[in-house]
């Protein structure tokens, strides 16, 4: 929409003498309008129908490489909706027609003897009410986002975002001001080119906004994502301290694999439990008069295994466990458990009562332990069977690097799994990477239609100041100066769009933070990946140069007379 509007912009202005001769001749304002829209609303149906025929073949096109390299996606293959082609072209046709408006009723609003002139320039100031109005969003949207409640958050990001976008023009003005100093250093071209972007504010604004959006989204989404990921991965590893777990399935964890594993270098411990598929139903359970909760029953030293887990009790001590009693987890048992009697059923039909001294706080590693027994009442209900798991603990910092020569020892006996003892934490870790990289990846197609705006507009900047460039060549300016003088504009403009979107991205993201644990007390740190912002940086400044190199190369292809002589 910014693109479509910024380009009809620029063509509307320069064709105010053709639009100005016409209603010299009788064409009223309102037929004036009409024919801009019917323009526009002809322009995005054309667009729209060949950006749904592109569309369609890249995805055919995609199938048949997947196809050429021996992949095939399930289902029947690609199957064309009518909703998708009615959908791109309404979307499409709508937005353009919308952003056809404004320029339409600008055109028309111009008196004919105004429009009777050589080129179109800006030469409205900006005015009193667009300071205010940006400055009242702005602040009235920092304030919401900060302080208000938690349906305040929502708006004032909106606001705020509307803010910096009515903002535009003054910032434009402001960034040539800033950027002059530096500008100065690169010669008579750096110093025209920010007096370019100056000159006409609402113009460079409305180019740089599309560039905005797009890498404000993108630093959005990397900023509160990565400090939502970074909590809730620390979150989840705060309830899981074991380094490692074996599990065997259907064998078990002897004396040999053990000593193995002792082996590894940086491996600290090897404790081994046994451990039964049981029920568990009675008065010191969460479901007294059930069918029985299901749940394991385990043995072993549970002083090393606490020491290398994470396994505390909420309620009474290790000491209290003797022969007839059991440790319960906080899952399974009730609300007063201490004292009360539950009933274990095994897989053979096998029962036995025994009496809670105490509750296991939760914990990933507890619900692999699940309820725990001293041996003899374990050997008595179950038998002597042999340890099935085991936890190891590695040294601090040494996982990555012990993990693979662990893998090999467990890899030689097709009953064992290894798994790492955070492996929920990776695996939410890894979920919010691949969203954030997948919303960052369909948002960075923003950004390339933001850069295509830059083309546009640049090149219809300079078919419009094809005189101005002439008399800088005829004055003695050299070509490839005039050529890097649009190329500093050009990075100028990007310069100001990606700097402002990730301004504006860190502080929303910092901002939603802070109300999430303002209003919620969750306590989620705020991350700033340093690592991303400067790439993004880098990214939109550079791509805003490639996005230069057309307009520069034109902007000398007239001989010096003929762009004189342009009009």
């Amino acid at each position: 929409g910014f693109v479509i509007y910024n380009t009809f912009s620029v063509i509307v202005a320069q064709r105010l003498r053709e639009l100005a001769v016409l209603a010299a001749i009788g064409a009223t304002p309102k037929q004036i309008k009409r024919s801009l829209r019917f323009e526009g609303l002809v322009i995005g149906f054309i667009g729209s129908a060949l950006g749904v025929v592109v569309g369609l073949g890249l995805a055919f096109a995609l199938m048949a490489v997947l196809g050429a390299l021996g992949v095939s996606l399930p289902g029947s293959g690609i199957r064309v909706s009518p909703t998708v082609v009615y959908q791109g072209l309404f979307v499409g046709t709508v937005i353009t027609f919308l952003s056809v408006m404004t320029p339409a009723r600008r055109a028309a609003k111009t008196e004919p003897i105004d429009a009777l002139r050589q080129a179109a320039v800006e030469t409205a100031p900006l005015s009193r009410q667009r300071v205010i109005a940006a400055g009242l969003l702005i602040g009235l949207g920092a304030l919401g986002m900060l302080f208000g409640p938690a349906v305040a958050i929502g708006f004032g990001a909106l606001a705020l975002f509307v803010g910096v976008i009515v903002a535009g023009p003054i910032i434009a003005v402001v960034g040539s001001k800033v950027f002059r100093p530096l500008l100065s250093r690169l010669g008579l071209e750096g110093r025209l080119a920010g007096d370019n972007i100056a000159r006409n504010p609402r113009r460079t604004a409305t180019t740089s906004n599309a560039l905005l959006i797009g890498v404000f989204l993108v630093t959005l989404v990397t900023v509160a994502g990565t400090s939502v990921k970074d909590f809730s991965v620390a979150t989840i590893n705060d309830f899981s301290s074991a380094d490692y777990v074996i599990e065997s399935d259907g064998g078990t964890i002897d004396d040999a694999l053990i000593s193995d594993l002792d082996a590894v270098e940086d491996v600290e411990a090897v404790t081994p439990f046994r451990r039964e598929a049981v029920s568990v139903e009675g008065p010191g359970t969460v479901d007294p008069t059930g069918d029985g909760a299901p749940s394991v029953v385990s043995t072993g030293d549970f002083t090393a295994l606490s020491d290398i887990a994470d396994l505390d009790l909420e309620q009474g001590s290790i000491d209290d466990l003797g022969p007839g009693q059991v440790l319960l987890p906080s899952g399974v048992a009730g609300p007063e458990p201490i004292g009360q009697s539950v009933t274990m059923t095994n897989s053979q039909g096998g029962t036995v009562d025994l009496e809670v001294v105490g509750v296991i706080k939760f914990s990933l590693d507890s619900v692999l332990v699940g309820s725990f027994v001293d041996t003899p009442t374990f050997d008595a209900f179950v038998g002597e069977t042999a340890p099935t798991v085991a936890f190891i603990d590695v040294q601090t910092g040494a996982q990555s690097d012990t993990e693979d020569a662990i893998d090999k020892i467990a890899a030689l006996r097709p009953d064992i799994t290894l798994t790492q003892g955070n492996a929920i934490g990776q695996l939410v870790g890894q979920v919010f990477d691949f969203l954030i990289e997948a919303v960052n990846g369909l948002l960075l197609m923003s950004v390339i239609v933001a850069l295509i705006g830059i083309v546009n507009t640049l090149s219809l900047s300079i078919l419009e100041r094809r005189r101005e460039l002439g008399l800088l060549r005829v004055v003695g300016m050299e070509d490839k100066r005039v050529r890097r003088m649009v190329r500093i504009e050009s990075v100028l403009i990007s310069a100001l769009g990606t700097i402002t979107g990730v301004a504006l991205g860190v502080f929303t993201g910092w901002a939603l933070i802070f109300g999430i644990d303002r209003l919620s007390e969750a306590g989620i740190p705020y991350a700033l990946p340093g690592g991303m912002l400067a790439l993004v940086l880098v990214l939109g400044i550079g791509l805003g140069f490639l996005a230069s190199l057309i307009p520069a190369q034109r902007s000398t292809r007239l001989e010096v007379l003929d762009a004189i002589n342009a009009t």
